[in-house]
Order: structure tokens, then sequence, then C-alpha cells
């Protein structure tokens, strides 16, 4: 491997969206992921309109639309009506958002970096980073031994070692960032954690639709997601103490349960929440998981910049960070191929960070409000399930018929 112009840490797809987005531009990039293969699955499954005129603009749309469900609407449905606010013509975006799995998103990404000749290197690792000016990077090649009596064990060791010498590294490797880690930032929490339980289910033609369903109730609010053949991703709220984890709420981790447990957790919440939907005909990939709501304090310096949930976590609901992460990325190879071609200096990577972080304090921070009595008790919830970003995010809120005010940055975080 040669020093590359940047190196990108983190082979899911905002880390593969930037690699693209730089190879488009002209620039050398490396990509490299500590993981052996893409996700299996993943709460990011939603794609904003934006989102999906981003890939349309990298080529990557047309691999995706075969494996995906066409978003039209938001459905708000609630215990005393319904409201259908559609998704055309918001700011920056296609007509149409689309729900794909992230394993058909990474593989459309992977496709399109490999057409222009850049190979995701898996099973390749960070193990250091000093982040200078031109940042020194070393990079540990992983092999796999198995042993074990009576059960195997399958552990990763070091094949090769190679130290880099990129222009610039991207840390686009999750929540537990080793290149966040390696720069010493630790996100700061901006609400408190929410933990969600997500089933994807098979419900049948009768129930497909092009809408995303935001269920209203005295729980908050949840999502339900329509995908290809008749299957949905269902999320849940769940806020019952028998079943929330009373600890570990910094970091973003996976609680399982046993399968009977999970098929009875299911019954109860559609029966509670969504009795209109038919019964599942068969339950698929299921999980526990608690999310922190929280923003990284800088997102970076010099030549060494965080994109994606490496530099923050939201709400799964609408996949906020993934959508966010993936025109951050966008933008951030911009600016990067501005600086590799002469045309930009390095100030405007702290341009770049300012902005990216001064959306992320506004969609944290935001306190909302009705003057509809219909939505009032649900207008703060409604925000994180909303599939849009930035001015986009402005523009459906005022669709919903909710009214956002800011708070003060300062206050945000106590």
């Amino acid at each position: 491997m040669r020093d590359p112009d940047v190196l990108v840490v983190g082979a899911g797809p905002v880390g593969m969206f930037a690699a693209l987005s730089l190879a488009r531009g002209g620039v050398g990039v490396e990509i490299i992921e500590e993981q052996s293969r893409p996700a299996g699955h993943s709460y990011a499954l939603g794609l904003h309109p934006a989102s999906v005129l981003l890939l349309d603009q990298l080529g990557v749309l047309d691999r995706l639309l075969p494996h995906g469900q066409r978003i039209d609407a938001v459905v708000l449905r609630g215990e005393d009506g319904q409201r259908r606010v559609p998704l055309d013509g918001l700011a920056g975006g296609r007509s149409f958002g689309l729900a794909v799995p992230q394993a058909r998103l990474e593989q459309a990404l992977a496709e399109a970096l490999k057409s222009r000749h850049v190979k995701v290197r898996w099973d390749t690792r960070l193990s250091a980073l000093e982040p200078d000016r031109k940042p020194l990077a070393t990079v540990d090649r992983l092999g796999r031994e198995g042993s074990g009596y009576g059960y195997a064990v399958t552990v990763s060791v070091v094949d090769r070692r190679q130290l880099l010498r990129p222009g610039f590294v991207i840390g686009a490797d999750g929540h537990r960032s080793t290149v966040a880690a390696r720069l010493g930032i630790a996100g700061e929490q901006r609400r408190p954690p929410q933990t969600f339980a997500t089933f994807e289910v098979q419900l049948g033609d009768a129930a497909a639709g092009n809408e995303l369903i935001l269920l209203l109730g005295r729980h908050g609010v949840d999502a339900i997601w329509p995908l290809p053949e008749g299957w949905f991703r269902c999320t849940f709220e769940l806020r019952d103490p028998r079943i929330v984890p009373p600890e570990r709420f910094k970091d973003r981790a996976v609680w399982t349960m046993p399968a009977p447990d999970l098929a009875a957790l299911l019954a109860r919440l559609m029966a509670e929440r969504a009795p209109w939907l038919p019964r599942p005909r068969e339950i698929g990939w299921t999980a526990v998981t608690t999310f922190a709501r929280q923003v990284a304090p800088s997102w970076g310096r010099g030549r060494t910049w965080l994109v994606g949930d490496a530099a923050h976590l939201a709400s799964p609901l609408a996949a906020q960070s993934l959508n966010r992460g993936l025109r951050e990325a966008g933008s951030l190879a911009s600016s990067i191929a501005a600086i590799c071609g002469g045309g930009a200096g390095d100030d405007a990577l702290e341009a770049w960070a300012a902005r990216s972080r001064a959306e992320w304090d506004w969609m944290l921070g935001v306190q909302a409000s009705s003057l509809d009595p219909w939505l009032a008790p649900y207008a703060e919830a409604l925000l994180p399930a909303l599939p849009a970003t930035g001015p986009a995010l402005r523009e459906l809120i005022e669709r919903v018929g909710v009214v956002a005010t800011p708070e003060r940055v300062a206050t945000l975080r106590h």
C-alpha cells in the first residue's frame, strides 16, 4: 500500500461514500476496514431524499433501486387520526426517499469504488496514529487463526505492519472510533439516551406501501419502514424498566433476549401501538439497543477529521446520523480536493467542521411545539423521526405543522 493522498478509516456507508467522492474528484484514496466483510444488518436503513440525490450524483442509485422500497411520504398515525405529508420538493433532494438494507448500500458503494480502481482493504486495522500536519498512520494487515478444544475460537493476528504518510485521514469508523480515540476526542451527551427494539417482520403484500409510518402515542414516536417483498422494519422505543438496561448509556450496545421473549415483546408492542397491522408471517432480524444522543466537541484538527457516527450519534428512527454523515463526507471530500488542487487552504477544513457541527447543535438542541392540539404532545419526539436533515428538515417540520425554536448552544451541554 503506497502513501495515499487520503486514508479513509472505516468502510461503512459514510466511509465508502467519502472514498468514492474523493476518487471521483481525482484524489488518491485508500480505504481500510478492520472487519472482514460488510455489515449483515444495521439500524441504518432509510435514505432521505437528499441522500438519494447524492447517491444518484455519484452513479450509485441505479444499483440500489432494484433492492429498495421507494418512500414517497410520511404518515403520522395516532389514536385520533392520521396525516400524510409528501416528501416531494424538499430542499436539495430527489422527490422520494428509499428504504434499503445497509448491506445493499455498502455493496453498491463497493462496486462503484471498484469501477474506479479503489479496493476496500478488509481485515486492515489502524493501530496507531499521529495526527500531525502530515499524519503518520500505523496500519496492520490482519489474519485469522482458529484454536480451541470443544469449540472453535477465531482470533485476529497481525500478518503485516506498515507505516503510511497520507496527506489526510478521515475517521469514518463508527461510534467507537479509533481515529477519535487517537485524537483524544469523546462525544458529549446532548439529550438523554433512548432504547429501541427493532424487528424485521414479513407482513405480506396486503400491508405494502410507499410510506414511512410514524406511530404517535403515549410512549412517544415509533417508526415503520416498508421493505420489498412484504417485509417491514418496525422500531419501537422502550421505556419499560424491566427491559431497558440501567447502565452503559454512554455507548451504543446491543442486548439480546431469548427468541420466545422477543416474539412476545413484538406481539405486545404491535397490539398496543399498531393493532391495525396484520399478524407477522415471519420474524427476521431483531435487536434491542440503547442509543446515546451526542456530538463530539471537536471533529478533528490539522488534516485528520471525523465524519458520521465517529462524530455524532442520534435516534435510529430516521437514520439522521447516517444521512447527515453522507452529506458531511461529500462536502469534506470536496474541501480536501480543493486543497489538493491548490484552490483552498487548510482553513477550509475548519470551516467545514464548524458548519457541520452547527447543524448538529441545531438538531439536538432545538425545541419543538405545535399549535395543533393533535400534534402538540408529540412535537418534540417527532423531529428525530423525520427523514430529513438541514434545510430539508426545516421544510419538513413546517409541512408537518411543528414549530422549531433553537435553544442557545451554551445550554446544550448541561
